[in-house]
């Protein structure tokens, strides 16, 4: 229940150590500052380790792999309305969901009755449509709320002297930032998630180099053209990435109700992959 700070210095880490490089940790990987709680503080440092992985193609195809491994059956819907439908032996629930009808090329809702109902997905307020309807007690209320993160994404070449850099050549592959009063959290640059075999990735002095920008609103275009002296593409994601921590933190339930279980609490101990799998095992 103690923050990031607090708990090192108790271990015996400097002041500067802490308001540094643990510091620089917090502000690319989760946007905030060493006031976050020591868990997740201490799994934002370990990412700044070397002998890292990365998933070839993306993370997404970890939950594809996962999918096509347990032989499910997967129904591209939406879902919008969990309905209790009470029983003589156990719970049941009915999923309204929409889907789109291809032969038809529109949207239908459908219904579907399941014994057992596990919620993947952020039930905090703003960030989800479901509602939840015939249940004779108050599910357990979801508290917190999520941080904004804006990513930029820019291909073109930084501005080597906004950073006192004289030469271009000596233009470093990330920077890092211990104010939250500067204009980003961070820049580094971007690799594809998919590499082609024989691919040579441009370096950081070159046009064609692809840099990620995290801050913590939309960046002007004049604030862009003083990061960087050429812009030949970028694209914006605008997202609430991650939950805003406080400590003391929380950490809800993961049961609403007899059958109907929430792996997305675990968020709320440290949002990452492998945290989610975590939350995942606790069904």
């Amino acid at each position: 229940q103690t923050s990031i700070t607090e708990g090192m210095k108790q271990e015996g880490f400097s002041a500067r150590f802490i308001d540094e490089l643990v510091m620089a940790t917090i502000r690319v990987n989760y946007g905030q500052s060493v006031d976050i709680p020591y868990f997740v503080g201490s799994i934002s440092v370990a990412g700044a380790l070397p002998g890292l992985w990365a998933v070839e193609g993306g993370n997404k195809r970890v939950p594809e792999g996962l999918i096509k491994t347990a032989k499910v059956n997967l129904i591209p819907g939406e879902v919008s309305k969990i309905t209790l439908e009470h029983s003589e032996d156990q719970p049941k629930f009915l999923l309204q969901y929409q889907s789109k009808d291809l032969n038809h090329n529109q949207m239908i809702t459908e219904q579907k009755e399941y014994d057992i109902v596990v919620v993947a997905t952020p039930l905090n307020e703003g960030m989800s449509d479901i509602t939840f309807t015939n249940f004779t007690t108050p599910l357990p209320k979801i508290e917190g709320r999520f941080h904004r993160t804006v990513a930029t994404f820019v291909q073109g070449k930084l501005n080597a002297e906004k950073f006192g850099i004289h030469s271009p050549k000596d233009i470093p592959s990330v920077i890092l930032t211990v104010s939250t009063d500067i204009l980003f959290n961070s820049i580094d640059t971007h690799t594809p998630v998919t590499i082609p075999e024989g691919y040579t990735p441009p370096g950081p002095d070159s046009e064609d180099a692809v840099w990620k920008v995290f801050s913590q609103r939309p960046l002007a275009d004049s604030e862009i053209g003083q990061l960087f002296t050429v812009v030949k593409h970028s694209q914006v994601v605008d997202w609430l990435a991650y939950p805003h921590y406080t400590s003391p933190s929380h950490l809800g339930s993961f049961i609403l109700h007899d059958g109907l279980y929430y792996v997305n609490n675990i968020e709320w101990a440290a949002s990452a992959m492998e945290m989610s799998a975590i939350g995942g095992r606790n069904v």
